[in-house]
């Protein structure tokens, strides 16, 4: 995503969604020097304050981020670059609304469902809508080797092989980023 339309220096960015997709997303966008990178999550998020420790400035929910970008954005027009990984069918829409007219959203999330926006929001704002599986792994590699990007923090629980089965109805429950079973 960060390769096929990377956002400029100084942009103020959107993530939707801090799961696993959402909080690497945030740490990779972190180096790209934006000017505020706010993550948007359900009210009440249990990963929220993990989000601001991998570098969001803020988490707030979308109806907050839509405050937020008509005041402190350019001109009120919305955030440069919005990067969809909430999981859900509506998260296109979402980001629809919060990029600015010309800015970028990047779709990330796989729900499997059919989605439906607001086709003409996109052609009127004339947005770029990019969207990406994974990335190069060698770059990626290098980020954790070199620890600009950590993945440790994303585990928040750890379960021994034999208990498998509870480590898998653990990883549905909604604190829960990744769940590691050790063999």
């Amino acid at each position: 995503m960060v390769k096929m339309r990377p956002p400029e220096p100084g942009s103020n960015i959107a993530v939707l969604g801090i799961g696993a997709i959402g909080l690497l997303s945030i740490q990779v966008l972190r180096l790209t020097a934006p000017n505020m990178l706010v993550a948007v999550a359900r009210a009440g998020s249990p990963k929220a304050r993990l989000a601001k420790a991998l570098g969001a400035n803020a988490v707030l929910t979308a109806d907050v981020a839509l405050e937020l970008a008509r005041r402190e954005t350019h001109e009120g027009q919305g955030f440069d670059y919005v990067v969809e990984a909430t999981g859900s069918p509506k998260g296109l829409e979402i980001a629809l609304g919060l990029v600015r007219p010309r800015g970028v959203v990047a779709a990330k999330s796989t729900h499997g469902e059919p989605t439906t926006f607001n086709y003409t929001s996109l052609v009127v704002k004339e947005v770029s809508l990019v969207g990406s599986r994974c990335g190069p792994f060698p770059p990626a590699i290098k980020l954790l080797r070199t620890g600009l990007v950590r993945v440790k923090d994303l585990v928040t629980s750890t379960y021994p092989l034999l208990k498998a089965p509870e480590a898998f109805a653990k990883s549905f429950e909604r604190g829960e980023v990744r769940v590691h079973v050790k063999p």
